[in-house]
């Protein structure tokens, strides 16, 4: 069961700004070095792509996962059942069981996000379903703010705004899966840009694309809601 080399360690690479700045001229040299690798690899096959050789275990676990109906399941509890149905081998299962992580990450298979302990405690087994309840919250535009049942609904159909204090009620209110973790949902949606952190403590996240089209009628008290009609008004004409 041990995988083959060349896909027990993956790592997404691009060419984007890191926390530390823009990359260095060796960077991009590496860079292109690894494109061009790719580029020849592909050329040399009967397919656009390169083929990369992958256990079969862990295709058939793939096949098995994507059926399960719970497809939000907890890190621990999937290696367990890993080891125990022997897709990986116990005395290498923490390597392997990463490697394969992040590799169906990369395929688009599961979402796997360990840039934080809570987004690592999760997994989603299958990547549409974690689609279906970004589209609970991006939809709420749409919708008729008295069709809510709660006032934490309207509030973020109105300002855009989720806030630690009923950032659970907001996500019943909005239909999301009572199976996902509420906190792991905040921190992908905050990781992957689309809500932005504008307060701390206690934490407040903004989403702009939640906000209805046409007007929005500013209220007179001081509010991000303020920011939040600059931003609609310079994005509908940029």
């Amino acid at each position: 069961h041990d995988p083959p080399e060349s896909v027990s360690w993956p790592f997404i690479i691009n060419n984007m700004m890191s926390k530390d700045g823009p990359p260095s001229e060796g960077d991009l040299a590496t860079l292109k070095a690894l494109r061009s690798k790719i580029l020849s690899a592909s050329k040399k096959g009967s397919t656009n792509g390169i083929e990369l050789d992958m256990p079969l275990t862990w295709f058939l676990l793939y096949v098995i996962t994507h059926k399960f109906e719970h497809k939000f399941i907890q890190y621990d509890d999937l290696k367990e059942f890993c080891i125990q149905s022997s897709y990986l081998d116990h005395e290498d299962a923490d390597r392997q069981f990463e490697g394969m992580l992040t590799l169906f990450h990369m395929l688009g298979f599961y979402a796997f996000f360990d840039h934080t302990e809570t987004s690592r405690e999760w997994i989603c087994t299958d990547i549409t379903a974690l689609y279906g309840e970004f589209a609970n919250l991006l939809t709420v535009h749409f919708k008729d703010p008295l069709s809510f049942d709660g006032d934490a609904a309207r509030s973020f159909h109105r300002s855009g705004i989720i806030r630690q204090a009923d950032f659970e009620e907001l996500f019943n209110e909005l239909g999301i899966n009572e199976a996902i973790p509420k906190k792991w949902l905040l921190e992908v949606i905050h990781h992957l840009g689309l809500a932005a952190k504008y307060q701390s403590d206690p934490e407040e996240y903004f989403m702009p694309l939640v906000l209805p089209y046409g007007k929005v009628k500013v209220p007179e008290r001081g509010s991000v809601e303020n920011l939040c009609f600059a931003y609609k008004y310079l994005g509908s004409h940029g």
